[in-house]
């Protein structure tokens, strides 16, 4: 297996009209091209940003920019969002442009969030529309905790902190709360640092993707020999791959391995996995004619409260009214 290459940023979206990104990025001796929108329609614009450099970083700015000398663009030539009608314009169409990127960004790389108050009712709604296609897709966001819990940061109940959480989770949102916005560089330095076991992490990453593939292909033999592999990883990946063999192993008419593997995801401390265990093994056992031991999974779903696994759970529990 050839190894990947080290973490990076690959492309930065930003909803500021001025070029600081872009002279930091340039002062820091990395590359990068701008685009923008320019009557409806994607431009790019390499300017003086060192675009031939491998590690060049792609910088879109969705509500246009205002450009300097770096930038040689006649600024009446750029879709500038300033007002609500300007706001609605280049967000209406469903293929707007702005539209499209935000697509393609949020359904298909992990996004790191940060300086935004998550109001934007496009970005949310489509943020929400990916993570109800793929629940098991996440981004992250650093939001600094509301005026009240700000100085109790370190010693917030769980119950708390679900809370804080529970607008975001629809979003498919993990969030970083700071207590104070001037943690946010040393946090962004932690992030960027190596973490101790990243050398497993990535192989089980790369476990996973290869299930997914062979999944799609028809091939669920090797899908299974992945998700075993990954499986054995600890934290949301590992719980994930046990999630997902145990739907495979319920495909394929393995009832009591599926049962076992999906009780294992129900146990481990992920909210979300363990709650997507319990709607999909209330739904098992329920179809077997296990009703009391379906209930009890269904039950176990909603104690997650997280936001797929209790409606699925909810409409379970519904059709066994219909059924005792």
């Amino acid at each position: 297996m050839v190894r990947p290459d080290p973490p990076r940023v690959w492309a930065i979206l930003t909803y500021n009209f001025d070029t600081l990104i872009e002279s930091a990025v340039l002062e820091s001796g990395h590359g990068f091209t701008v685009s923008c929108c320019d009557g409806g329609h994607p431009v790019t614009t390499r300017g003086l940003g060192l675009a031939q450099l491998a590690d060049a970083v792609e910088i879109h700015h969705v509500h246009g920019l205002v450009p300097n000398a770096t930038f040689l663009r006649d600024p009446a030539a750029v879709d500038i969002v300033f007002s609500a009608e300007q706001f609605e314009r280049q967000y209406g169409p469903d293929n707007a442009w702005t539209r499209r990127l935000q697509t393609a960004y949020f359904g298909h790389a992990p996004a790191f969030i940060i300086g935004s108050s998550l109001q934007d009712r496009y970005a949310v709604d489509q943020l929400v529309a990916v993570h109800e296609r793929r629940p098991w897709w996440h981004h992250c966001a650093a939001l600094a905790l509301p005026r009240e819990h700000g100085s109790h940061a370190g010693s917030l109940a769980a119950e708390t902190l679900r809370g804080l959480d529970a607008p975001y989770e629809r979003m498919g949102l993990r969030v970083l709360w700071l207590a104070d916005r001037e943690e946010l560089p040393d946090l962004l330095d932690e992030i960027r640092t190596e973490p101790h076991g990243r050398a497993e992490r990535l192989a089980a990453e790369a476990a996973m993707a290869h299930a997914e593939r062979a999944h799609r292909a028809g091939d669920d033999r090797s899908a299974g020999e992945a998700l075993e592999e990954a499986v054995s990883f600890e934290g949301t990946l590992g719980t994930r791959a046990t999630y997902m063999l145990g739907l495979l192993r319920d495909q394929q008419g393995a009832a009591e391995p599926a049962e076992q593997l999906l009780r294992r995801a129900m146990a481990s401390g992920d909210r979300e996995w363990s709650g997507l265990a319990g709607s999909r093994l209330g739904y098992i056992l329920a179809e077997a004619g296990r009703l009391g031991d379906a209930r009890e999974a269904y039950h176990h779903a909603l104690a997650t409260e997280q936001s797929t696994a209790t409606a699925e759970a909810h409409a379970g529990l519904k059709r066994l009214a219909g059924r005792w």
